[in-house]
């Protein structure tokens, strides 16, 4: 006899399907599904336009901190972050680098988190502050404590501002400089001091217009004289010709004065 016919089993062909049916039948589910499911390719293209992750997936903030803006900007966006850049003044960090990131590095957030990142537009300005008429030492305090230094100091004439006090600054009152600049003082020596020219043999309207005409006083004082040829001639001075004295100082100068001696026992005859 021919041996019977394997038993067949159409229902296993299409297991847990109705034909043209990419649905599991009710009770099938323990068996291997079909790969093929409704909605599968939508939600492959939504995987794929997010290249992975979730976009609001939390992931690891980058360290950006001492990094160039531009290098800074590159690594948060790559991330998938939003950058928002601001600058601030920095003494410790160089211009165009990044100071400080808020979230911090390490930090987990979403994508398309806001990044706020401070980079150092350079060092700061200082104003100069006004020191004129101020004594030395306390111009020294006044910069100082505006964190400038005293460069160097220099004497200078002046007939308005005492010896010993600021007449100006270099860089003067406002100037905005760099921290811990040098600041140069122009200090007052006094009046500017004056040579006391010498008029001794001049006769007494010509010495006394040189010596006004630098800026001092004349006083005279008579001297006797026996002869007429000095009469009216400035014999001596005092200071004496060349020395530096501050303007209008009075300068003394003895003049001779000539008289007719009189003759003894004159009379009518």
């Amino acid at each position: 006899m021919a041996a019977p016919p394997p038993p067949t089993h159409v229902a296993e062909a299409g297991a847990g399907h109705q034909p043209g049916d990419g649905r599991l039948r009710r009770g099938d589910a323990g068996r291997d599904a079909d790969p093929v499911v409704d909605g599968s390719a939508d939600l492959q293209a939504g995987h794929l336009r997010h290249g992975g992750p979730d976009a609001g997936d939390p992931v690891e903030v980058p360290d950006v901190v001492g990094r160039t803006a531009e290098e800074a900007n590159q690594l948060l966006t790559e991330a998938g972050f939003i950058v928002d850049q601001v600058s601030a003044e920095s003494d410790s960090v160089e211009e165009g680098h990044v100071i400080e990131q808020n979230p911090a590095a390490g930090d987990e957030a979403g994508r398309g988190t806001t990044v706020t990142i401070t980079v150092s537009s350079g060092t700061g300005t200082v104003a100069v502050p006004s020191v004129a008429g101020q004594s030395e030492a306390d111009a020294r305090n006044t910069l100082q404590g505006a964190g400038l230094t005293v460069g160097s100091v220099q004497q200078e004439a002046s007939t308005d501002v005492p010896p010993g006090n600021v007449i100006r600054s270099d860089p003067g009152q406002g100037a905005e400089v760099a921290p811990g600049s040098s600041v140069n003082l122009i200090v007052s020596s006094g009046p500017e001091r004056v040579v006391v020219p010498s008029v001794q043999g001049v006769d007494e309207s010509t010495a006394r217009s040189q010596i006004e005409n630098v800026g001092l006083a004349v006083q005279i004082t008579d001297q006797q004289v026996a002869t007429p040829g000095q009469d009216g001639i400035v014999l001596s001075q005092s200071p004496g010709s060349g020395t530096q004295v501050d303007p209008g100082t009075t300068v003394s100068l003895g003049v001779g004065r000539f008289r007719e001696p009189e003759i003894p026992g004159g009379g009518d005859d």
